[in-house]
């Protein structure tokens, strides 16, 4: 096999690869999104999908970091909290 092929090979392992671990964590976000939603059925109160810290958006307010919480209601309604950290 000459180096252009076998290079070719190698790429489209890796892109295959890389398409496989896309697909997953897709169908992993797709059930954790179904789990949470079965949650706030049950519990009747939106779930936490995740929450991350940015750059505090106001001038106006003495903090640093605000806190994005990325939540889920029973209707799969997704919803993003902005909090103020002091």
């Amino acid at each position: 096999m000459e180096a252009a092929e076998k290079a070719k090979q190698i790429l489209a392992e890796k892109q295959e690869k890389i398409e496989k671990q896309k697909e997953d964590r897709k169908q992993k976000e797709q059930e954790k999104i179904a789990r949470l939603i079965e949650e706030t059925k049950r519990t009747g109160q939106k779930q936490v999908v995740k929450s991350w810290a940015v750059s505090c958006n106001d001038p106006n307010e003495a903090c640093d970091l605000d806190i994005m919480t990325e939540m889920i209601d029973k209707n799969g309604k997704i919803e993003i909290i902005r909090s103020y950290t002091y």
